[in-house]
């Protein structure tokens, strides 16, 4: 049991990063080859103003970057809670 324990620890550790390697293109603006604001303007909202909900929950079920962009911010959003 104790080698299971360990293992699942080291595992744990190597992924531990995996919201900072997500995360780190959405950090640099468009202009700089990042996606910073994009979910934004693929919704055509300004980029200080929130999203609302509703148009959050109707986007991430579209296909494709819009829908994908989409559930990760709602995924975001749970865990900033």
């Amino acid at each position: 049991m104790n080698s299971f324990l360990y293992g699942f620890l080291d595992e744990l550790e190597k992924n531990a990063g995996w919201l900072n390697k997500a995360t780190a293109k959405m950090k640099r603006p468009m202009s700089q080859g990042g996606t910073k604001g994009a979910l934004h303007k693929q919704l055509g909202i300004p980029q200080g103003k929130k999203i609302p909900t509703k148009m959050l929950a109707r986007a991430a079920k579209a296909p494709g970057k819009l829908g994908r962009r989409a559930r990760f911010a709602e995924a975001l959003k749970k865990m900033n809670k």
